[in-house]
């Protein structure tokens, strides 16, 4: 921990009142509290992920606001060799106290990763280590996932039911949908958009307008 450096008095500072001196010094320490806090806070940045991880066709964005002085939550994205391994941690607490911990729990994380990318394991790995902290171990949350961002190309079909101006609402129309072996019947209105999924969502009606 770096030392508080206190202002050194000199002869002009001597003749000012004692309130006045007291009030240099304790605004001197404050700016250096402030200063380190800064530090750290610079530290937990490089720890997390950048705001914006590029991964093939796929954008991962983050961003952690800390409530008190250091964030108690991390967010890592990891590059694996079997993809991409992100993980979303939450330590119990807020400020320094909590803000503290994201380091040992960060280091932790890698440590596990690079040896292993089962989610399962890390996880697992992780909860050894705080175990062993014996009574000092935080209360910590945290998710492990090495999803599949693999990218199918899957066929859209469509086909006309009924067009608009013809049948009992001839101001819509059905439209046949087809996604690989899913399918349903849409009901689109004139300017195309969709106004009913059957079984799925329908559009919810105008409200009518409040009367004078």
């Amino acid at each position: 921990m770096t030392p508080v450096i206190l202002p050194q008095i000199n002869a002009e500072d001597a003749d000012q009142p004692s309130d006045l001196r007291h009030l240099r010094s304790s605004a001197a320490k404050l700016e250096h509290i402030e200063r380190e806090i800064f530090e750290a806070a610079q530290v937990h940045r490089r720890l997390c992920a950048p705001r914006l991880v590029r991964h093939g066709a796929f954008d991962v964005a983050s961003e952690i606001f800390a409530v008190r002085h250091l964030p108690g939550d991390f967010f890592s994205v990891e590059e694996t060799r079997d993809g991409l391994l992100l993980a979303l941690g939450d330590i119990a607490g807020k400020g320094l106290a909590a803000g503290m911990w994201v380091p040992h729990l960060v280091g932790s994380l890698r440590t596990h990763t690079a040896a292993n990318t089962d989610p399962e394991s890390i996880v697992a790995g992780i909860n050894r280590d705080v175990v062993r902290l014996a009574q000092v171990e935080p209360l910590s949350t945290m998710f492990v996932a090495l999803p599949d961002l693999s990218v199918e190309v899957v066929e859209q079909r469509y086909r006309a039911l009924s067009p608009l101006g013809q049948g009992e609402r001839p101001e819509e129309a059905t439209v046949g949908f087809a996604w690989d072996a899913f399918t349903a019947d849409l009901v689109v209105d004139a300017d195309g958009l969709v106004s009913s999924y059957p079984g799925v969502a329908s559009r919810i009606p105008e409200a009518a307008p409040a009367s004078p």
